[in-house]
């Protein structure tokens, strides 16, 4: 069984056999919930940019840059607000 103490500003550290466990990374966010008396701790799902990076790449069929993106979006807004 893992033990954290609570320090006088209401912090505890999370073991690191738990952290490992739950793979919990600095910045995840962790739910506390009171079940019957007893207190819940629940790892928030998060998705992190390394974890999503490429996914979509086999949709990319051109890639652009910078100046023709931002081109394109004055051409949007042209279109929108010069009625």
């Amino acid at each position: 069984m893992a033990v954290a103490t609570l320090t006088s500003k209401g912090q505890i550290t999370i073991p690191k056999e738990i952290r490992d466990s739950l793979d919990l990374r600095a910045g995840d966010k962790i739910e506390f919930n009171l079940e019957g008396g007893r207190l819940m701790a629940l790892k928030r799902k998060t998705t992190r940019i390394e974890d999503v990076a490429g996914i979509l790449s086999k949709y990319v069929t051109k890639t652009y840059s910078i100046k023709e993106m931002d081109e394109a979006v004055a051409e949007i807004f042209r279109q929108k607000y010069n009625k």
